[in-house]
């Protein structure tokens, strides 16, 4: 059937006045991604690099290790200044975004859920900046904030949900920001909503070390 012109023109003013409505309940239409882009991962369990590349991209010792409070198999991570213990069966990959060196553990099975270090380098940034900065991604919703300490240092931890909508997404996130010798830290944690408290986070962020 064709369309009149003054159907046409309700359909236009009915689908303005639905992101209308959308927008003053605050709900959210994107879903929540990895804060870098447009780089090439390289998965550090599966590729060997000749000498002139390992110059260039360190690549950091992966060592067999086994946590007894967890009953979980884990590697242990050495690389970019930081070390840390993570499920074995999870993947393991690095990043080069200019002078950043960015870390990516992720559990393999689809489901998003992943765990980030971000080293920044020369960072101008003091802690009271890190504890005051919010991550400006459209989509997440902070729900707390707080200071902790990480093995002895420091950090500011801040929680946030994030959806899709129409609420096909469901994710919880959790950011943790930390400044030492000029370099910050700046570690994300990501899961369902659902899932995320049954997940081994405990194991990378009880292990995580600056070396």
């Amino acid at each position: 059937m064709k369309l009149s012109r003054t159907h046409i023109e309700l359909i236009i003013i009915g689908v303005l006045l639905l992101i209308l409505a959308v927008h003053s309940l605050n709900i959210p239409i994107e879903s929540p991604v990895k804060v870098t882009t447009g780089v090439e991962a390289t998965d550090e369990s599966a590729q060997v690099v000749n000498n002139t590349e390992r110059a260039q991209t360190p690549i950091a010792d992966v060592e067999k290790a086994t946590n007894p409070t967890e009953n979980i198999n884990t590697s242990v991570y050495t690389g970019h200044g930081v070390s840390f213990e993570y499920p074995e069966s999870w993947s393991v990959s690095t990043e080069k975004e200019g002078n950043d060196d960015l870390i990516f553990v992720e559990k393999t099975d689809e489901s998003n859920t992943y765990f980030q270090v971000q080293i920044i380098p020369d960072s101008d940034m003091s802690e009271e900046d890190v504890k005051n900065e919010m991550p400006i991604t459209f989509g997440w919703f902070k729900i707390s904030d707080e200071t902790i300490t990480l093995n002895g240092e420091n950090a500011y931890l801040d929680v946030y949900k994030a959806y899709l909508w129409p609420f096909i997404w469901d994710y919880r996130i959790e950011t943790i920001t930390l400044v030492k010798n000029n370099t910050m830290y700046s570690l994300l944690l990501q899961a369902p909503n659902n899932d995320f408290d049954k997940e081994p986070f405990d194991i990378m962020l009880n292990s995580f070390k600056l070396t």
